[in-house]
């Protein structure tokens, strides 16, 4: 489930909920080349909070916006 996608000048970050207490074993995994995205970073570890259900962000470089113009 998309929940949000927004647009910067380098990426656009996807966000999904999903049904599963922890998505990574840590809170940032970097995928610098095999992946469609570069990052994925679950903010729940940084915050230390306790629920069935997670949240992700999916990072993806885009090839336009600066420094590409």
């Amino acid at each position: 489930m998309i929940n949000e996608k927004s647009q910067g000048t380098f990426h656009a970050i996807v966000s999904v909920e999903m049904d599963q207490e922890y998505y990574q074993p840590v809170a940032v995994v970097n995928y610098p080349n095999d992946y469609d995205w570069t990052r994925i970073t679950e903010y729940k570890y940084f915050l230390g909070e306790k629920s069935p259900k997670t949240v992700v962000h999916f990072e993806y470089s885009m090839p336009k916006g600066e420094p590409y113009t």
